[in-house]
């Protein structure tokens, strides 16, 4: 009868054991998913690794987006993220954005920009040159009455006027409500 507690014990004990070595899956670090409905979201990889707001500083939201259709239909959009005292950013900005639709970042119509930390280059394109960087920006939900903005995107950037690294930016979305 013994023996059969202390088995009983040990496999209680083993199975906990067990159970605490496998990884658990919602700690690790996720891309938001891709939604429509204003849930204040923003993610993607850069160069492979996640990249999504995080930190404060000074009371400034780590994820903003201005919308101004009245103004050349003005999209605005800033992030930044600080881990281990190192703050990193990136945003883009465009006109003529005033409806759910594909714009290409080859027709100068989206800037975007990445700094990997406040000591860096900031790499940032314009059409000066415009023949190293690649991307699209697709608006899914360009919602005014309800004041909701979603999209997905992916850029290539690199700036050989400052040395900046290739940077790619792949399976970006945000979702807000400006």
């Amino acid at each position: 009868m013994k023996l059969l507690k202390i088995a009983w014990l040990l496999a209680i004990a083993s199975s906990a054991i067990f159970a605490s070595c496998k990884k658990d899956k919602t700690d690790e670090e996720q891309l938001p998913p891709i939604t429509q409905t204003g849930a204040n979201t923003f993610g993607c990889l850069i160069n492979g690794k996640i990249y999504t707001p995080k930190g404060f500083q000074q009371n400034k939201p780590n994820f903003n987006i201005i919308v101004d259709p009245g103004f050349q239909g003005n999209l605005d959009l800033r992030t930044f993220s600080i881990e281990n005292e190192i703050q990193s950013a990136f945003g883009f900005s465009s006109f003529n954005i005033n409806s759910a639709s594909t714009y290409n970042l080859d027709t100068s119509q989206v800037f975007p920009y990445f700094r990997k930390d406040i000591n860096s280059p900031v790499c940032y394109f314009t059409s000066s040159n415009a023949n190293y960087h690649k991307g699209v920006l697709i608006i899914t939900r360009y919602d005014l009455t309800n004041r909701i903005i979603s999209g997905e995107f992916n850029f290539k950037l690199y700036d050989p006027s400052i040395s900046c690294d290739t940077i790619r930016i792949t399976q970006g979305r945000f979702d807000k409500q400006f």
